[in-house]
């Protein structure tokens, strides 16, 4: 909700996928460009597989933890690239750390 009442234009508004948290962390490591979310709500950290998913597809993320049980993961290409993202992600005042995928193992 709060992202859709971020006022911008298609190109500069974050988009949110909110499907689930499989399916939304999926959306967000199927690719870049306007069809694909910006950012994907959790309500668990990322799993390692997830994370080998994104960065084998060339995706970075930063992960933001909001609360107990409450994450939002964010394209840092699109953090950069996309004004709305950049101004909302700073908006919440919580420091993001990187997302690392394992080399090997779960």
């Amino acid at each position: 909700a709060a992202a859709a009442g971020y006022e911008g234009t298609r190109d500069t508004s974050p988009r949110v996928a909110a499907a689930g948290t499989a399916p939304g962390l999926r959306a967000l490591c199927a690719g870049t460009g306007v069809e694909s979310p910006d950012m994907a709500l959790s309500d668990r950290p990322i799993r390692p597989e997830e994370a080998r998913r994104c960065k084998s597809r060339g995706i970075t993320l930063t992960e933001h933890e909001l609360g107990p049980r409450q994450y939002v993961y964010v394209k840092d290409s699109h953090m950069a690239a996309i004004p709305g993202v950049r101004d909302f992600v700073q908006s919440w005042g919580i420091p993001g750390k990187p997302v690392t995928a394992p080399t090997s193992g779960t």
